[in-house]
């Protein structure tokens, strides 16, 4: 699986409007511990997604986005 496929299954399965801000920090680390699962390191990721926490911080607001619609 390529990083940004598997970046945005996991955003699908880990991000909804429910999601806080607040909960940025553990998230990144179960990012982390979900790709070296699939065999995806960290500088992979960041080459596909950039900056994580920016990743999540953006996965949030879309979600808020996507429900307010």
């Amino acid at each position: 699986m390529t990083p940004e496929a598997f970046l945005n299954r996991w955003k699908q399965e880990n991000i909804d409007s429910g999601t806080q801000s607040g909960e940025v920090d553990a998230l990144s680390g179960k990012l982390l511990v979900d790709a070296e699962h699939e065999g995806i390191d960290r500088r992979a990721l960041e080459a596909a997604a950039g900056n994580l926490q920016d990743f999540i911080t953006g996965g949030i607001r879309d979600s808020i986005q996507n429900e307010l619609r």
